[in-house]
């Protein structure tokens, strides 16, 4: 076997090792359990030469060795294994009830699928479309309020926002009434951008104008420059991880429930087409495929410990992509030619 093949097969068995029994990982273990035809001393030396790569790193507790995030990554984009038959064969037959919708169809595969596997689901569909409909302000005291928002969906949103010594309830009256006659209509995720362009009527009423832009767009609007509709599967799999931070489990979950997943990955995080990875310092991984149905968006997310089992995940994702576009496929075909559909 070649070197660098074998690096590749090391690698792959330390991390899903790991992953399966989370004990750091020695060369003779690696030897004896899958009967490699190499010695210790070879075995050894690969594994520097992962280390020094940045793929694996020494455990604090033992000589052996335990992935590093970009050690998981190299893996989930090389070394996972091929589609499981048995799993492809549940999810299509799922996707053979060709009288839901497509959507209903991946909700059902999706919830199906977190309770076989344990895994979290997210779905997303993106709402940045929405409207703004009524910007609102309640007093509370003399330097914060209440600042209620209605959308165009109906939804309504309410936050406190405290303001400095150097802004007052008078200047976000103001402010609150400008943005009411001004941004009536205006979607949501162009508000900041909308707000920029109502500096010159701002500053000619609001002494800390630029302040309080700044205080009202981090506080209130940042949320809705990735607001999407999230739907969840399995969330007390993620609860009961053990490996996750707990002082960022609340971050993770407000991240899960309210913003776009794909949109909060950074695109220098894609591993492939419509497939997105990133591990969080809170040894959170996320993984978002996006499927684009009919013209939109709609992802499909899984969140998990850092230890997650990263090919069953990207199995997954790529079984429901691949019958999504056979459903998608079928529905045109039917469209086109409906005369086969009338003669069978």
């Amino acid at each position: 076997m070649k070197k660098d093949k074998m690096n590749d097969l090391i690698l792959k068995y330390i991390v899903e090792e790991y992953i399966s029994e989370s004990k750091p990982i020695g060369s003779v273990f690696l030897i004896e359990k899958y009967k490699m035809d190499i010695s210790s001393a070879t075995a050894r030396n690969i594994m520097s030469n992962l280390e020094k790569k940045g793929l694996i790193e020494k455990s604090h507790t033992s000589s052996g060795r335990i992935p590093t995030s970009s050690g998981y990554e190299y893996y989930f984009k090389y070394l996972t294994s091929s589609e499981s038959k048995k799993l492809s064969s549940r999810i299509r037959d799922i996707f053979a009830n060709r009288r839901a919708s497509i959507d209903n169809i991946i909700e059902e595969a999706v919830s199906i699928i977190s309770e076989i596997s344990k895994i979290t689901f997210v779905t997303s569909e993106n709402k940045n479309h929405q409207l703004l409909k009524s910007i609102t302000l309640t007093p509370i005291s003399e330097f914060s309020a209440i600042i209620v928002l209605i959308t165009s969906s109906g939804k309504i949103d309410s936050k406190e926002l405290k303001l400095s010594s150097k802004l007052n309830l008078n200047d976000l009256k103001i402010a609150i009434r400008i943005f009411q006659e001004r941004l009536y209509n205006v979607k949501l995720v162009d508000i900041p951008k909308s707000i920029e362009s109502l500096k010159p009527i701002l500053k000619q009423h609001i002494k800390n104008y630029e302040e309080l832009i700044e205080t009202f767009v981090a506080k209130i609007l940042k949320k809705y420059t990735n607001i999407s509709n999230n739907k969840i599967y399995g969330k007390s799999y993620l609860i009961k991880a053990q490996d996750i931070q707990r002082q960022e489990l609340a971050n993770i979950i407000e991240l899960i429930e309210t913003q776009s997943i794909w949109e909060s990955i950074n695109d220098k995080n894609y591993l492939e087409d419509n497939l997105k990875l990133e591990i969080l310092p809170s040894n959170t991984s996320i993984i978002s495929k996006r499927l684009i149905i009919n013209g939109e968006s709609k992802d499909v997310s899984v969140v998990g410990p850092k230890r997650m089992d990263y090919s069953k995940a990207k199995n997954i994702l790529n079984i429901i992509e691949k019958y999504v576009k056979k459903n998608i496929e079928s529905q045109q075909n039917e469209i086109e030619n409906p005369e086969n559909e009338e003669g069978n």
